[in-house]
């Protein structure tokens, strides 16, 4: 459709077509048709950062798809809109929507989707902090497409095993990861998975290698990259990392810079894990200049939002970060609020960041072990029931036959009488 070739250049021109494409279907009776158009503006919203739109127009085919029993139209739709709440950040809803699709292409025996499915799967347990689960997936869909030899299917897959392998500080391997996909994406010209692996290579010099110069030259191919799609997502994502490059370069002005031209266009999008995100960042740019009453500022609506979504890592970070700036101003009180409920969080939340399995199998052996004991519990409470079965009838055997003595000895009595 000219819908799907306008989405990343033109979003004018997309909606143009798809409203022609609509109406021709309407008029022909082609359902199949109309659900195919709703969905490809769907997609054109979403390219283009509109996320709220891309909702309605891939429920709209969603539902088209539905009442014809559509199932590759239903999957397609049920993938694009668990992409747009993992943008959102509303990982529940996204984690039920492909779970939701991984049941259905599993169903039509389609290897490519089940591959895809379980990447998209992956990417939500990473964003959860389960690295385990995540890695299980990643793994999963490589071998899927090394059965289909997919180089372009395993590319994906290297790179995302390579998000892994940095987030357990193996750097060295994520990059030779990274440069696995690098090579393949640079071959099949997907300029698009590119981008990404520029950026989060350049997070690792930025952050781990403090390679700046490196760090600098990747972000900056990234970002333009993402500017040939008109990628706002992304686009708000470069700035919010050249932030941080600036800002452990101590150009603070720089940083501050970046860090706004990304809130702008997380707000324009809607997105708030990606506002919660940057506020945070903000904070921290504020504390190293000792600006402490901006910082909390910062601070306190990314905890809002970080409370909202139930992000964990960031609610513990913003209490850190406050009751640091609160100590700094010599608010005592302050501080003491938020370094109890910090200590709270650190007790009775799993550090998921960096201990997801051993929460996994903790969680797992503590309701198991529950259950163990429920069904103890539950077999001795089974048999009291029965001994207080035969006691009561024992009791009211006993107390029957001392009835019965003690009427026998009142007539002897009388009769002595």
């Amino acid at each position: 459709l000219l819908t799907e070739s306008y989405a990343e250049y033109n979003l004018d021109k997309s909606l143009e077509m798809g409203n022609k494409a609509i109406e021709l279907a309407k008029k022909e009776e082609k359902s199949i048709l109309h659900a195919r158009t709703l969905n490809s503006i769907g997609i054109s919203y979403l390219l283009n950062g509109n996320l709220t739109e891309s909702i309605i127009y891939f429920d709209s085919s969603l539902t088209l798809y539905n009442q014809f029993d559509y199932k590759i139209g239903i999957s397609n739709c049920l993938s694009n809109l668990g992409l747009v709440y993992e943008f959102l950040g509303d990982y529940d809803k996204a984690l039920y929507l492909f779970k939701k699709n991984y049941k259905l292409v599993l169903g039509l025996n389609d290897k490519p989707r089940v591959a895809k499915v379980l990447i998209n799967l992956g990417n939500i347990n990473y964003y959860r902090s389960n690295f385990r689960q995540s890695l299980d997936y990643y793994y999963e869909a490589l071998l899927k497409y090394s059965e289909l030899e997919d180089e372009s299917g395993i590319a994906d897959a290297s790179y995302s095993i390579a998000i892994i392998y940095s987030e357990l500080k193996s750097f060295e391997k994520a990059l030779e990861y990274y440069k696995k996909a690098e090579a393949t994406y640079l071959k099949t010209g997907n300029n698009r998975d590119l981008s990404h692996v520029y950026n989060n290579m350049a997070k690792i010099y930025n952050f781990e290698f403090k390679d700046f110069t490196t760090a600098l030259s990747l972000y900056n191919h990234s970002l333009a990259l993402k500017k040939q799609f008109n990628d706002k997502i992304g686009i708000a994502l470069l700035y919010n990392n050249l932030g941080t490059l600036f800002g452990n370069m101590k150009d603070y002005s720089k940083s501050l810079s970046y860090f706004n031209k990304s809130k702008k266009l997380y707000q324009e999008i809607e997105s708030e894990s990606g506002i919660m995100m940057v506020l945070f960042n903000i904070g921290e740019i504020f504390t190293a200049e000792e600006e402490f009453d901006h910082a909390i500022d910062s601070y306190n609506e990314s905890l809002n939002l970080a409370l909202k979504n139930w992000e964990v890592s960031y609610i513990n970070q913003n209490y850190e970060a406050l009751f640091y700036s609160y100590v700094q101003l010599g608010n005592y009180e302050q501080f003491d609020k938020y370094y109890r409920l910090f200590a709270i969080g650190k007790d009775s939340l799993i550090d998921r960041l960096n201990q997801a399995e051993i929460a996994e199998v903790e969680t797992k052996y503590k309701i198991e072990g529950l259950l163990q004991e429920l069904s103890v519990m539950e077999e001795k409470n089974n048999k009291q029931i029965e001994k207080n079965k035969v006691f009561k009838l024992i009791l009211g055997g006993i107390t029957g036959a001392l009835f019965l003595i003690i009427i026998a000895f009142f007539l002897i009595y009388q009769k002595k009488k």
